[in-house]
């Protein structure tokens, strides 16, 4: 019906079929497809609008289709992990100048501004957004707000992550109750929310509940790694050996009704990694080559976003082990450590697919 319509030159009511087909294909997963409808209405908005001579000739239910087709488009390439596509089609919808429209895009841009780079340009814009506190529009939209700005602060290390997890937390109970279930992906973001609130055991059994391993993993590395900094380095292996266990342990619910497929390669390399890190520290040379010898044996197998950073970090690890092995003097504890592996990349695409496929899911 669309295709007719829009060879007959019925824009608008061409890409109000394409956007219902957009919505069916969504609602059922099928996500190339959903972006192709989506991509199609606005192509015909775009027709519809190139013909009008003003702003004020382009109807309101134009504009609206415009919009919904614009951010359609985002969010698909969201979903699919094409961030750069998604901060493109949600910078478009900017130009719409469409209002009220603002805490909508706050969020989105919340989630994908990071990986460009751009962290403070997103907390600047869920700041505008809030100032005044949550919208209160939708408990959905309050909830993506609440999260985003509680992950971001989070992650940046600053004041204020506690207070908006705590308040996203009591969201995504309301939300559950509302809807009498929330799915796994909502309870797996309610355990990142518990881990932005220091409550990373909480967190654990969260993510251990829905299967979703690869975050377990996650958590353990980074707890890991904060005892590794106070200099607990026992702790720190023995959370980096858990964590190697949880990569390692296939995601068995939470894939069942997955939006995003996230959560199916774990951090097996990295944990193997940061073992060798300890060994190293602890003048183990056997222990580390061994657990340096994993990591790259693991690395094939682990979330692409570690590959890059990890197979040079492995190699020059590799490199500076036989160095020592040939003879030279040994250095301190303090002083022995292995190339840094930063696996930010992997732990933003983590958390913005599960936050992502928690709002999605709750649409």
């Amino acid at each position: 019906i669309a295709y007719h319509l829009e060879q007959a030159g019925q824009q608008l009511p061409a890409a109000e079929q394409y956007l219902k087909g957009a919505q069916q294909a969504r609602q059922s997963g099928v996500f190339e497809k959903a972006s192709q409808a989506y991509a199609r209405a606005l192509d015909c908005m775009e027709e519809l609008r190139s013909e009008r001579e003003t702003a004020q000739d382009f109807p309101a239910a134009a504009q609206s289709a415009w919009f919904e087709a614009a951010l359609g488009k985002g969010d698909m390439a969201l979903a699919g992990g094409e961030y750069l596509a998604a901060l493109s089609a949600f910078e478009f919808c900017r130009t719409g100048g469409l209002a009220g429209q603002e805490a909508n895009l706050a969020w989105r841009m919340g989630l994908v501004l990071p990986t460009q780079g751009k962290v403070k340009e997103a907390l600047a814009g869920l700041q505008q957004v809030t100032r005044n506190g949550l919208p209160g529009e939708t408990p959905t939209q309050d909830l993506a707000l609440a999260s985003v700005l509680a992950w971001l602060l989070w992650r940046e290390q600053q004041g204020g992550a506690v207070g908006w997890a705590r308040q996203a937390q009591r969201l995504a109970e309301t939300v559950r109750a509302a809807q009498n279930q929330g799915g796994a992906w909502l309870a797996a973001w309610q355990a990142c929310l518990a881990e932005f609130q220091g409550h990373w055991r909480v967190a654990l059994r969260g993510f251990e509940q829905v299967g979703c391993h690869a975050a377990a993993a996650l958590a353990l590395l980074n707890v890991g790694a904060d005892c590794e900094r106070k200099g607990q380095f026992s702790k720190a292996l023995e959370y980096y050996c858990q964590a190697g266990e949880f990569s390692r342990t296939p995601a068995t619910r939470l894939m069942g009704c997955a939006v995003i497929d996230i959560a199916k390669d774990g951090p097996s390399s990295l944990a193997y990694y940061l073992q060798a890190g300890v060994y190293w520290r602890n003048q183990d040379q056997e222990a580390a080559q061994r657990s340096l010898e994993q990591a790259l044996t693991a690395l094939p197998e682990s979330a692409p976003a570690l590959h890059a950073h990890g197979q040079t970090a492995i190699q020059q690890a590799m490199k500076m082990i036989a160095r020592q092995s040939a003879g030279r003097k040994r250095s301190k504890q303090s002083e022995r450590r292995l190339p840094a592996w930063n696996w930010q990349a992997y732990d933003d695409q983590l958390r913005i697919g599960i936050s992502f496929a928690c709002i999605e899911q709750l649409r």
